[in-house]
């Protein structure tokens, strides 16, 4: 396993308990990543903006011209795999 940062770009979908956990992982690691959530006001949104106020967090529908830059996809529980985004 590499712990070398790389600027390939991760998003974590999903900002609930488990979205949280990856990006705090992510972070550790010092990975290039931002999070997105389709929902306006997820439950742990502002736990996350101060824990972590440089990470971009983009709300809304999934958009599929940025998903489609990321190196890798981080789909917490609750995301359908099957969203025509993914």
């Amino acid at each position: 396993m590499s712990l070398i940062a790389t600027d390939q770009l991760k998003v974590v979908i999903g900002l609930g308990v488990t979205g949280v956990s990856c990006a705090r992982l992510l972070a550790k690691n010092a990975e290039n990543f931002i999070v997105v959530d389709t929902r306006e006001k997820p439950p742990k949104l502002e736990q996350f903006r101060r824990e972590y106020p440089n990470v971009k967090v983009i709300l809304g529908p999934l958009d599929a011209q940025l998903l489609a830059t990321a190196n890798e996809l981080i789909l917490s529980p609750g995301i359908a795999k099957n969203d025509p985004a993914i």
